[in-house]
């Protein structure tokens, strides 16, 4: 039995055995050096269903794809207590968004869902912005580094123009340009919950933006006083300004509710 077998068995019998101090399940093929295989997604999915201290599930870089993400979301089906999975780079691709999207339509439980990386397009992302407009709880997604373009970005607008839960959302490298920038400029100037002081930051980060799109958000920004942590391209002028607004002490004590 190697050293990635050995920890692999070891989580899983945890989780079987319901181990109090086993709150975050760490299977990214990069710490255990393997895949997590079929087989033990079989054994943990099982688990998953009786256990009831377990709050975090790494598997990223796994490439479980649909099969691999069906036998997890069976075992969480009737979990309560995970908050928080993380799934990137799994060749999940369209079919595993809407699962996914499924899921969220349920589940009241998760906050936080990492898709980084997983072919996602815009049958994909339909689903899920349409989960996202009925579910309540999740606070924080990550779509960095998947195949949605502006047209994508138009689509998590809108659905996040009835969502009042979620705060931070990834949008990295997804190849948006200033028609995205300004569909998010859009949301911002109505939005109060995105990004708001207690998330970590919202990123729109490698994205090829022009100062078109910085200044659609710059403007928005100037109108939105909730937005304390946002990380943006720095490729303009715009982008400096949008800092110093961000930086504003009066802005940031306005939004804490500190102002007179």
């Amino acid at each position: 039995m190697d050293v990635g077998e050995s920890a692999v068995a070891k989580n899983i019998e945890r989780v079987k055995k319901n181990d109090p101090d086993l709150v975050r399940l760490q299977f990214e093929s990069f710490a255990v050096r393997r895949d997590v295989s079929q087989e033990e997604m079989i054994v943990l999915s099982a688990a998953l269903r009786t256990n009831t201290h377990l709050r975090t599930i790494e598997l990223g870089w796994n490439n479980m794809g649909l099969e691999g993400l069906l036998l997890l979301l069976d075992g969480l089906r009737e979990n309560t207590t995970v908050t928080a999975l993380k799934l990137q780079k799994n060749q999940l691709g369209d079919d595993g968004a809407c699962v996914l999207a499924t899921m969220l339509h349920e589940n009241t439980t998760l906050l936080e869902l990492n898709l980084f990386k997983n072919s996602i397009g815009i049958r994909g992302l339909q689903a899920i912005c349409a989960a996202l407009k009925i579910n309540g709880t999740l606070r924080t997604l990550s779509l960095e580094c998947n195949e949605i373009r502006d047209e994508g970005v138009a689509l998590v607008t809108e659905a996040l123009a009835t969502n009042s839960s979620l705060e931070r959302l990834t949008l990295s490298e997804i190849q948006m340009g200033d028609r995205g920038a300004e569909s998010i400029a859009g949301l911002l100037l109505t939005n109060t919950t995105l990004g708001n002081t207690t998330s970590p930051p919202s990123r729109l980060l490698r994205n090829p933006i022009t100062k078109i799109g910085m200044r659609a958000l710059l403007q928005a920004l100037q109108s939105n006083i909730t937005l304390q942590t946002f990380r943006i391209p720095e490729c303009s002028p715009e982008s400096d300004e949008i800092a110093r607004l961000l930086a504003d002490p009066v802005r940031a004590a306005w939004a804490s509710g500190e102002a007179d």
